[in-house]
């Protein structure tokens, strides 16, 4: 595979070599510098929208203190994740907010409990199992089980939460 590799590169090089001979250029000759049709010598002069409907100013480099400041003057805002948008030398990230997991326990259904196949992915919940007892009904145990799905399908499991079982859930 890595002789193929290399094959095609070195067969993209020589055509790029011969178009070269062909046409008397060098690639440099190519390249040009142009700076965005909203910038004048690098500084940005594109008018920054307003989301709101308030009025905005367009503020410059230094002013510049976060990644929404930094998109609001106009800047473009890098195709990443998370996203970056430069001001002047300066890269601002976008600051991802992880959710919350939910903390509403999913109760599980008949058809749940026989399923006959799980996925083997993990993404741990807290499960409730109810216990026989002999003499008195018995509290359920929280046991950490690998998804939803392999939780139910044991068949004892009442109900369970996203992630795993802390601590204080444990007996």
């Amino acid at each position: 595979m890595k002789d193929m590799h290399k094959f095609v590169v070195m067969g993209l090089f020589v055509a790029m070599v011969i178009v070269i001979v062909i046409k008397g250029v060098t690639p440099v000759e190519h390249i040009q510098e142009t700076p965005p049709s909203d910038t004048v010598d690098g500084t940005n002069t594109k008018e920054p929208e307003s989301l709101d409907g308030e009025e905005v100013t367009n503020p410059t480099v230094a002013d510049v203190t976060s990644f929404d400041e930094c998109a609001a003057a106009g800047n473009a805002i890098m195709e990443s994740y998370p996203a970056k948008c430069r001001a002047g030398d300066q890269l601002f990230v976008q600051e991802i907010v992880a959710e919350r997991p939910s903390v509403e326990p999913v109760v599980c259904t008949d058809a749940q409990k026989q399923a006959q196949m799980c996925t083997m992915e993990y993404v741990p919940v807290c499960g409730l199992v109810e216990v026989q007892c002999v003499t008195t009904p018995c509290n359920p145990i929280a046991q950490t089980f690998g998804n939803g799905c392999s939780a139910c399908a044991q068949g004892n499991v009442a109900s369970y939460t996203t992630g795993e079982c802390e601590a204080s859930q444990l007996q």
